[in-house]
Order: structure tokens, then sequence, then C-alpha cells
């Protein structure tokens, strides 16, 4: 699993050489604490459990579960992202080319879009 972790920061700084890789919840304990403090073409790498809450992207980058780097699907039935019914689960605004991978998403609740939101 190291190795994995090692390559895709490799990959990433070779892609982007001012992108980082934000660990959540080891460098912050929530989702949206981690993107409220990226920049674009950061990453936002999540461990598996239940984070309840509505998250909203404000840059162009990528939140992603370690099936990411695995592609291994376990890691999508591990990894939710919960509203706990209070309103969108996730918001994305247009003209962000952002990327959400490898999450079970549930308990959204809004007439708009109770899952994923587009504005």
């Amino acid at each position: 699993m190291r190795n994995l972790i090692l390559l895709f920061m490799i990959v990433l700084i070779t892609q982007h050489c001012s992108a980082e890789i934000i660990n959540v919840p080891d460098d912050f304990e929530t989702i949206q604490s981690a993107i409220n403090d990226t920049q674009a073409g950061d990453t936002v790498l999540v461990q598996p459990g239940t984070y309840v809450e509505n998250i909203t992207f404000r840059n162009t980058i990528t939140v992603a579960s370690l099936f990411l780097l695995t592609e291994d699907e376990a890691f999508i039935d591990s990894t939710f992202i919960d509203g706990n019914e209070d309103g969108t689960v996730i918001t994305f605004y247009s003209g962000q080319t952002s990327r959400l991978v490898g999450f079970t998403i549930q308990n959204g609740f809004n007439r708009m879009g109770g899952g994923i939101y587009w504005d």
C-alpha cells in the first residue's frame, strides 16, 4: 500500500509541480475542511469510513477514496459520504472540472438534487 501511495505522489508531482495530496482524516478531520484548504490541481485522498457532511467543491481538484490508487471496488463500498438528509450531499459549480472518485453517496435530501447537484 505504501508503494502505491508513493507512486501516486510521484505521478502527481510530475504532472502538477505545485499540487498537494491532502489526507482525510490524517491532515483534516472532514472532507470539506480539506477541500477548503486546496488549490487547483490538489487531491484530497479519503480513508475508508463514513463522513457525515455535505460538501461543496471550491476548486478544480480531485476528491477520491483509496479506489483511485488501487482500483479495488471494496473501497467504494467502505468509503461513504452521508448527507444526513440535510440537503445535497455533493455540490459542484459550473466552470470546474473537479473529480469525485470511489465513494458511496447516501442520505441526501433536496428537490433539486439530493445526491449530486451540478450548478
